[in-house]
């Protein structure tokens, strides 16, 4: 977790995570980073709170690198309006991700405009867990064009699929679940207006 509290600003930032709250063989935390030593499946998530004193209506985008380059979909996205006692924002995101050894995984954030905002002491996590190899798991991607409200989320690209346990094809809004048993459903979404003229 973070400790400190952090300045976000239009200069992307990374979050200065330094404090473990478990850390497995694993991984090791180097200044900001964690480091992943084995190659895998791993289900990532993160959290963090953050508010401005001004009155703007402004957006907060976070999201993970790895090595540098940008984690695909990872991206999360908060709107404040900084009136009537909406000040505060938070960033959550949850995904799947296929890792190489030796990533190094970092949380960035920034703010489009040239507001400030302040995220308090002790209000970032990042959590990660491999998946076992035995997991089936389908991880289904939509990194292109944009959605419009009022129809069915169409996913691009299925990134991985285990065609034992499900059946999806490109370009489908549906995913069947192949016999009975227990599933767990991650789902996340990213929205950013433009930069001059951030809305809900």
């Amino acid at each position: 977790k973070a400790t400190a509290s952090q300045n976000l600003t239009a200069t992307e930032s990374t979050i200065a995570f330094n404090s473990n709250l478990l850390e497995d063989a694993a991984f090791s935390r180097v200044g900001n980073a964690i480091t992943i030593a084995d190659a895998g499946r791993y289900y990532i998530t993160y959290s963090l709170q953050c508010s401005q004193s001004a009155t703007g209506r402004e957006d907060v985008v976070g999201r993970l690198t790895n090595n540098g380059t940008e984690v695909v979909a990872s991206q999360s996205f908060s709107y404040v309006r900084g009136a009537d006692g909406t000040q505060d924002g938070a960033l959550t995101w949850q995904g799947i991700v296929d890792l190489p050894a030796l990533s190094s995984i970092e949380l960035r954030c920034s703010i489009p405009t040239t507001a400030t905002f302040v995220m308090p002491a002790n209000n970032a996590t990042i959590h990660f867990w491999k998946i076992p190899s035995a997991g089936d798991v389908a991880i289904l991607e939509a990194t292109s064009g944009d959605y419009n409200a009022g129809g069915n989320f169409t996913f691009d690209t299925v990134d991985y699929i285990d065609s034992s346990r499900f059946s999806a094809t490109n370009n489908s809004s549906d995913i069947t679940l192949l016999g009975e048993t227990d599933f767990c459903l991650v789902f996340s979404t990213f929205h950013q207006d433009a930069p001059d003229n951030p809305q809900r």
